[in-house]
């Protein structure tokens, strides 16, 4: 299982900050093809994103977490102990997801579970 986790609305904001202090992120429209295509490390740039790996022990079940951060920052947490094929599938699937794109080019054993403001958005 991945989990996609929306912070945008429910970050607690730093003392004294406004939301005009807060740059906004812009990001490239990102399509299907260039999801499948694109090298990892520029999709990662382009999304504003960085991997985080977690000392966890590896889950059969759980291949990752793409959260996004009020400041529209992306986070992937990763597993450690997963190959690169896996995290690279893992990190496209979560972005497909996320971005609403079709998911029919993963493995279907590959199941993306969408959390928004605490609440499972299945």
């Amino acid at each position: 299982m991945s989990i996609i986790a929306d912070l945008t609305d429910s970050a607690k904001q730093i003392p004294g900050q406004t939301a005009h202090t807060v740059p906004a992120i812009v990001r490239p429209v990102l399509t299907i093809e260039h999801l499948l295509e694109a090298p990892l490390q520029q999709l990662l740039t382009e999304q504003n994103a960085q991997i985080v790996v977690l000392d966890l022990p590896i889950e059969t079940m759980f291949f990752g977490q793409l959260i996004r951060r009020k400041d529209g920052h992306v986070i992937l947490a990763m597993p450690a102990g997963r190959d690169s094929v896996e995290r690279d599938v893992t990190i496209r699937m979560l972005f497909a997801e996320f971005l609403g794109l079709s998911s029919d080019h993963f493995p279907s054993s590959m199941i993306a579970t969408a959390i928004k403001d605490g609440e499972w958005a299945l």
